[in-house]
């Protein structure tokens, strides 16, 4: 009988608490968002996050160390998160309706990534890491990966839309911009990348086996 690693077994446990979380915050996110609708006071805040550019920041100085003083200039948007009261959810529920719609999008796909992610463990624990599913699995969290990053910035741009049409700011201006994470994209294309990489040796496995 094989055992199992300590850190096979912590990644394992980690998965399982990430996989329960996110369980646990699709289920508070459709409740509050349910009782927001239907007007029942909760003590959860729900912010309206913009991107706000064209800051005034006249009243904002830098000296420096050695004397003098220095103006300041935002060159990009920065995000501002707007706490909205009661009554305002109250006359505009298109936009909870819409956000939360993102995020169980979001924690959705995050759901179809670990569960592939644990599928995967449980392959490796067997001894079986190179087996054909691990390529499907390794091209769905890819593709997952990158769907994910799609739907945060979509969900950015709405919401500082929202903002846009909704608000009336004051020393700045609300810019509904698309602002892609490459990081995230990196990864999941690179991700897409090792699952031909599995692929590939999945098939010389079988081709090796069949040989012998």
């Amino acid at each position: 009988m094989k055992s199992t690693s300590k850190s096979l077994k912590v990644l394992k446990g980690l998965l399982f608490v990430a996989w329960w979380g996110t369980v646990f915050f699709l289920a508070a996110v459709s409740v509050a968002a349910a009782l927001e609708l239907f007007g029942v006071e909760t003590a959860i805040e729900v912010n309206l996050r913009g991107s706000a550019s064209n800051l005034d920041a006249s009243s904002l100085s830098v000296s420096a160390k050695e004397g003098g003083v220095a103006a300041l200039a935002f060159v990009e948007p920065v995000g501002v998160d707007v706490a909205l009261s009661e009554e305002f959810w109250a006359t505009h529920p298109s936009y909870l309706v819409v956000s939360t719609l993102f995020a169980l999008v979001l924690a959705g796909t995050a759901l179809g990534g670990i569960s592939c992610l644990r599928k995967i463990l449980d392959s490796v624990e067997r001894g079986e890491a190179f087996e054909a599913p691990n390529a499907q699995r390794l091209r769905v969290l890819g593709i997952l990966i990158l769907v994910g990053a799609l739907g945060k910035t979509l969900m950015e741009f709405v919401s500082s839309a929202y903002a846009d049409v909704l608000l009336r700011p004051q020393g700045f201006n609300f810019d509904g911009r698309i602002a892609f994470d490459e990081g995230v994209i990196v990864v999941g294309l690179s991700i897409l990348v090792l699952s031909e990489v599995f692929r590939v040796g999945a098939k010389l496995r079988e081709e090796q086996e069949l040989t012998i």
